[in-house]
């Protein structure tokens, strides 16, 4: 489609829908639908305000208003950005607020509990050398050295691992069952 076309079927455009809206609102003096485009461009925005969603206006009205920003419930100040410049127009526009970085989810802790388990599966250990190589595994992956903590876990551990019979404890020998 040519400009020349374009152009034609945008003056058209205009001209239908200024004849629609002179016809809803009984504007007085009534729009001159033959003035130039960008005449009847800013007649048509000097209305917006005076437009509301239920008035009795053709498909082709709406899609028209809609371009030159029409939205329901349009406010006085809304129509004035609307009809300067585009510069102006943007400065006019709020500052968007910074979002906040979002922090990558850190993967699955390391635990003191699979340490235990961890070091339980590697051979057969005493309880106490149990506690002390499940603390210093902890601290290879990243943790802070407990033994106080480490052997408190281990005499609770124990007892649920030989109940589900993943380990076997005979003395102080804990055995992979």
């Amino acid at each position: 489609m040519s400009s020349k076309s374009k152009s034609k079927s945008s003056s058209e455009e205009f001209a239908m829908a200024a004849g629609d809206i002179c016809k809803a609102l009984t504007v007085n003096p009534p729009l001159d639908s033959k003035m130039g485009e960008e005449a009847l461009k800013k007649e048509i925005i000097s209305l917006l305000s005076d437009i509301k969603e239920g008035d009795d206006l053709a498909v082709t009205t709406w899609v028209t208003l809609k371009k030159l920003g029409w939205k329901p419930e349009v406010n006085k100040a809304a129509v004035q950005v609307a009809s300067k410049p585009a510069a102006k127009a943007t400065a006019a526009t709020p500052v968007a607020k910074k979002e906040k970085a979002v922090k990558a989810p850190k993967g699955p802790k390391y635990t003191r509990n699979q340490a235990v388990v961890e070091a339980l599966t590697k051979s057969n250990i005493s309880v106490s050398d149990l506690a002390s190589k499940a603390d210093k595994l902890f601290v290879e992956k990243g943790g802070t050295s407990n033994a106080k903590q480490s052997n408190h876990l281990v005499r609770c551990i124990l007892p649920i691992l030989e109940l589900v019979k993943f380990v076997v404890v005979e003395g102080d020998q804990v055995k992979k069952a």
